[in-house]
């Protein structure tokens, strides 16, 4: 047996995802784009682009304020975007481990994710490959 019980494994997060986490969201807060063909994005590679998404965007929802601008664009590798403008008082705040759990799920598929103030915005952007590393 390679289970101790007969609960299925959780569904990881497909690329295909991605517009449907968006469309959940209230009307009106994500301006969302997606550029490219998600069914390119194999295994883990489309994991990380959907839960580095998915974090993005939840804190931009509950630390920003005004429209969260919201990118993946699918090539030769997947690149995420995720902006908005910072709540004075979120700044002081700091980094959480938000930041850090994208960092890492980043680095495990061979991509990297760098956030932070810029220009009165937060923003995130993740560079990832398209395909899960050899």
């Amino acid at each position: 047996m390679l289970r101790e019980d007969d609960r299925p494994p959780a569904r990881l997060a497909a690329p295909r995802d991605l517009t449907r986490l968006v469309a959940d969201l209230p009307p009106g807060r994500v301006d969302w784009r997606l550029t490219g063909d998600p069914a390119a994005l194999a295994g883990a590679a489309g994991e990380a682009a959907y839960r580095i998404t998915q974090e993005a965007v939840t804190n931009a929802l509950r630390h920003g304020r005004g429209v969260i601008e919201a990118r993946v664009d699918i090539g030769d590798r997947v690149v995420v975007h995720v902006a908005n403008d910072i709540a004075p008082q979120s700044i002081r705040r700091g980094i959480g481990r938000g930041v850090a759990g994208m960092s890492e799920r980043a680095a495990l598929v061979g991509g990297r994710v760098s956030a932070g103030p810029e220009g009165g915005r937060w923003i995130v952007r993740g560079d990832l490959p398209t395909g899960d590393p050899s």
